[in-house]
């Protein structure tokens, strides 16, 4: 009898482990969610993976790798603060990587994105047909050297910038690291654009599933756009601009409330985010707009000609960013960025001239001159 009872006793307390809903803590950066298998475009081997939070958007799918690509880009920024700066090694981080490692071993890069012709052709069509002609194309010719379409942004950062090349040849260290920031920050955008424009395309082949479909695209344009705890990324520079020119509404918030409600569109209602896509592509046009104020303001503030190239070739760079946009929007315009930032047209007042520019494609842009706080007065 005894033993009977040891039976039934055992049998319910087995019953209780497995009825009874486990205890859960308060949801937070590093919680660690299970998955239910399947392809997990990130996820690899369906088992659990790490949500990534940051001012109110949580990732539903494994993001944690490609929020760590930002991370080459700070140790690329550190090399780039040294006083002999080795090119060798920044040249070799940025093709080869090291932070952003996959399941199988191989490694996120920075220069496998930018390399890759398609990755601009098919996201960013618009930039790609405008910097067909302009842009990198326009610089100094190099010996065996012709643009590729759809390279402009890598073809400035690594074959002109990094290696001293061209333009870059007779360069001091300064403005070659300042070319190198900003493209890096750029290249970051169109990486952004690129996972938007994914998001979409499986949202439209009504793929919503979180692990591998349009959410985790999605997720992945927030890890590039936040950067590990929101550094080296273009979240903090996004930060800053709008903490130093007083922004009514911040760009970070602006793109986040995009990154919201797409995710939200998604996951929830089952809709393509194409509106907030492009609510958010609106903020990283409006992002390098005010990069480039800030860059002619720096021009004027130099106080050696060395600091005024440094400031000039970083307002080149932030043009690879919005130079489609703005041509698109008044050709005046396009005309009066080109003259201070690349054919040195513009001799003083860079930042006054910069900005009467912005003002006339203001309209075309769909903004307005509160969107860039002090920047504009």
């Amino acid at each position: 009898m005894r033993i009977l009872h040891l039976v039934v006793f055992v049998a319910f307390l087995g019953w209780t482990a497995s009825a009874l809903p486990a205890c859960s803590g308060p949801s937070n950066t590093s919680e660690t969610t299970n998955s239910d298998g399947g392809n997990t475009g990130g996820n690899e081997g369906g088992t659990s993976f790490t949500k990534l939070s940051a001012d109110g958007y949580t990732t539903v799918s494994n993001v944690t790798a490609h929020n760590k690509v930002p991370q080459d880009i700070g140790e690329i920024n550190d090399m780039l603060s040294t006083a002999s700066i080795d090119w060798t090694k920044v040249q070799e981080l940025y093709e080869k990587g090291k932070n952003s490692v996959n399941s199988d071993g191989s490694i996120r890069t920075l220069n496998g994105f930018a390399s890759t012709p398609d990755n601009f052709k098919k996201y960013s069509p618009e930039a790609v047909a405008y910097f067909k002609t302009k842009g990198i194309c326009q610089l100094s010719p190099v010996q065996g050297f012709e643009c590729t379409e759809g390279k402009f942004v890598d073809e400035f950062v690594e074959f002109y910038a990094i290696k001293g090349t061209g333009p870059f040849a007779d360069t001091p260290d300064k403005a070659r690291a300042a070319a190198v920031r900003a493209g890096l920050l750029v290249l970051m955008s169109y990486w952004v654009r690129l996972e938007f424009g994914k998001a979409i395309g499986k949202a439209k082949e009504n793929n919503y599933e979180p692990l591998g479909g349009a959410p985790h695209n999605w997720d992945e344009a927030f890890a590039f756009y936040w950067g590990p705890d929101g550094q080296h990324s273009l979240y903090a520079f996004a930060k800053k601009l709008s903490t130093d020119y007083q922004l009514s509404e911040s760009i970070n918030d602006a793109f986040f409330k995009a990154l919201i409600d797409g995710l939200k569109a998604q996951m929830e209602d089952k809709t393509v985010p194409q509106t907030h896509a492009d609510a958010g592509s609106k903020q990283l046009i409006r992002l390098f707009v005010l990069a480039s104020l800030d860059a002619a303001k720096q021009m004027d503030a130099a106080s050696s000609e060395d600091d005024r190239a440094a400031a000039r070739w970083m307002g080149f760079g932030y043009w690879l960013a919005i130079g489609h946009a703005i041509a698109k929007a008044d050709t005046t315009a396009e005309t009066t960025f080109a003259d201070v930032f690349f054919s040195k047209k513009v001799e003083k007042d860079f930042h006054a001239t910069i900005k009467d520019a912005v003002k006339k494609s203001l309209t075309g842009l769909g903004m307005t001159e509160a969107d860039f706080g002090t920047a504009l007065q």
